[in-house]
């Protein structure tokens, strides 16, 4: 099975894509409320019904996956979420509970691989055992096994990869004389990175000579993007890039998806701190990291 949606060209207006609209059956009386484009789709027999220029726009009639797709659109099936421990804790809950419910459904393991940074290895393998033997065997559950082979959870040290310079030298990411490393990670089309660089002289200017050693470390398609980037922000500090083959395998190793991205590692390459995003108070929360290892 597979989500799937239907596009066309209106014969009328060759220049416009459309789209056929489904609306949530799952919903009862607010059915029509909630309408989308997407649907499961997978072997056997499948129906659509309605009128597509005006509401309730259209009924799919599909498969068991179709209706666990639709009765979980609004859930963010799979996200436990920013919260406290419990509330973390009750959505997990949820998600097995469902999950026991039907063990078959692809798009269930699908929706949890999407948030696979945000579980612990144990949930993860507790939750991939849940499933019936033919969801087990599928492409996303080997990709699943793959990135928890890869990745590095809390209390291992991180891998001291090497990737290339501005002279296409191919140098470690860690410093084993220095008493804490900072990893950036950025792109240079990645806006919120290039925001918070001035926050991130300041702190090499301050620290520099202290101990702290930083690394910008980027994911960028291009190599001349990159370059020019580099050129314009003047970063006084090791800048290198992540090869096309390898940036899958270092989002897993290091567990992100999303940038910016700021690692703290002590001298044995054990993760002490990271931080998701730009913060417009980064300055401090990343000076009060630094002054637990450097006085």
């Amino acid at each position: 099975p597979f989500m799937a949606a239907i596009h066309f060209v209106d014969s009328s207006k060759p220049s416009k894509v459309g789209a056929l609209l489904f609306r949530n059956y799952m919903f009862g009386a607010d059915s029509n409320k909630y309408t989308g484009d997407a649907f499961y789709l997978e072997k056997g027999y499948t129906r659509i019904e309605g009128d597509n220029g005006k509401p309730p726009f259209l009924r799919v009639f599909a498969n068991r996956e179709n209706d666990i797709f639709f009765k979980n659109q609004r859930t963010d099936f799979g996200w436990p979420g920013n919260q406290d421990s419990a509330n973390r804790l009750k959505r997990i809950a949820f998600f097995k509970e469902e999950i026991r419910k039907h063990p078959f459904s692809f798009f269930l393991l699908q929706s949890i691989y999407a948030n696979k940074e945000q579980y612990a290895e144990e949930e993860l393998l507790e939750i991939l055992s849940l499933f019936d033997k033919d969801v087990q065997a599928s492409k996303v559950a080997d990709q699943l096994r793959t990135y928890l082979a890869n990745r590095t959870d809390a209390d291992q040290l991180l891998p001291n990869l090497r990737f290339v310079n501005t002279a296409n030298q191919r140098v470690p990411i860690f410093d084993s004389n220095s008493k804490l490393t900072m990893l950036i990670f950025w792109a240079s089309w990645c806006g919120p990175c290039r925001l918070e660089i001035p926050v991130l002289k300041e702190i090499q200017k301050q620290y520099k000579n202290k101990g702290l050693h930083l690394v910008s470390i980027s994911i960028d398609n291009n190599w001349n993007n990159w370059q020019k980037a580099i050129e314009q922000e003047e970063m006084p500090w090791e800048q290198l890039l992540v090869e096309e083959n390898k940036k899958e395998e270092v989002q897993q190793q290091f567990n992100f998806k999303a940038i910016p991205l700021i690692v703290f590692t002590d001298n044995r390459g054990k993760e002490v701190q990271r931080f998701i995003g730009y913060d417009k108070d980064g300055k401090k929360n990343y000076a009060n990291v630094i002054r637990k290892f450097i006085n």
